[in-house]
């Protein structure tokens, strides 16, 4: 059953969730009762909480792309056949090529400078992933929110597909502490797109019929159970987390080492491979291995410039230095001209 069919008029009606927030939103279909007693300030480790659902948010974007590469059909040739669409804040979530070209892309960034504050720690599964939204996309939008925006407090993401809808927040919970969750109900995802649109509404957001139409296409509707159990039991085999320290690795060599180390957050909260990479040398690897803040070190950079790095580490031979003027375009210099070891 899909939403529209329970109630016509709610695709106009958003008087109950226009200053909600999309956590409220959750939390009051949830019908949970939160005792404020297991709360208390003596009782729960507020960063650690926060710690625990950042953690949780990082393995259902994983989860969500597995689930969306099983159940939507990929473009084998150059047709761009829309199977769904996705809004997200404050960075795009997918990374997938094959989904990206499937899927209306939505992303709502802060319409001020404040919008580099959310770049400054970025979770993994949103790094790289506005180089993947290029010309090959089957449309992207920029979607404005104002610092003011309750929503702006948020993480989010909801997905409308034909096959399931899904709305996942990194915010509270009815207390005010940090939590995530996730829904598949159609009626609160439905409530969550209205609380979006009346946002976009407010600022006079110039697509926003384009956008209505596209959610017209995928109205929310129930899914198997079968998706539903995927998602919450799929068990993620590894996960890779790029220190915020090389954040500007892509630039220069700059490493910030005042940086929070996302190794020490979150490498005791998975239970399979940690893989962690950003600004690491193979002496400074040896340490976070020695120390147990990872299960493995990914290089680039030196394994570009380094292509039997491994034997040179094991060796602990000199390292070629890499040419940073070549990573980005050319011809064979600085990807296949590098010595191996005489």
């Amino acid at each position: 059953m899909r939403v529209k069919e329970l109630n016509q008029e709610k695709f106009m009606d958003t008087s109950e969730t226009s200053l909600d927030n999309l956590s409220k939103i959750i939390n009051d279909y949830s019908k949970v009762k939160v005792e404020s007693h297991l709360f208390q300030s003596h009782t729960i480790d507020i960063k650690q909480a926060r710690i625990e659902a950042q953690g949780k948010w990082v393995s259902s974007i994983s989860a969500l792309e597995t689930l969306l590469l099983s159940y939507l059909e990929p473009i084998i040739v150059n047709e761009e056949i829309c199977q769904g669409i996705i809004l997200s804040a404050p960075t795009p979530i997918l990374c997938h090529p094959a989904l990206i070209k499937i899927l209306h892309t939505g992303i709502f960034t802060l319409q001020t400078n404040t919008l580099n504050l959310w770049k400054q720690f970025k979770l993994p599964a949103d790094i790289n992933c506005s180089s993947q939204i290029n010309s090959n996309t089957l449309s992207v939008m920029e979607l404005p929110i104002l610092p003011q925006d309750s929503l702006a407090s948020e993480q989010f993401c909801l997905i409308l597909t034909s096959q399931f809808s899904l709305m996942i927040v990194l915010g509270e919970n009815s207390l005010g502490f940090p939590t995530f969750q996730f829904t598949f109900d159609p009626e609160v995802n439905y409530k969550g797109w209205l609380r979006l649109r009346f946002g976009l509404d407010t600022l006079n957001y110039s697509q926003l019929f384009e956008l209505d139409q596209l959610v017209q296409k995928f109205i929310p509707v129930f899914p198997r159970c079968q998706v539903i159990e995927e998602f919450s039991k799929r068990g993620i085999v590894y996960i890779n987390m790029i220190e915020p320290r090389a954040t500007t690795a892509g630039g220069d060599d700059n490493v910030n080492e005042e940086a929070p180390s996302t190794s020490s957050l979150f490498k005791d909260k998975f239970n399979g491979m940690f893989i962690s990479s950003g600004g690491y040398t193979p002496e400074t690897a040896e340490v976070a291995l020695n120390d147990n803040k990872a299960d493995a070190i990914m290089f680039g950079r030196w394994f570009i410039a380094n292509p039997d790095l491994p034997e040179r580490i094991a060796k602990k031979a000199e390292l070629n230095k890499y040419d940073r003027a070549t990573f980005y375009g050319g011809n064979d210099k600085g990807y296949t001209d590098y010595p191996f070891l005489s």
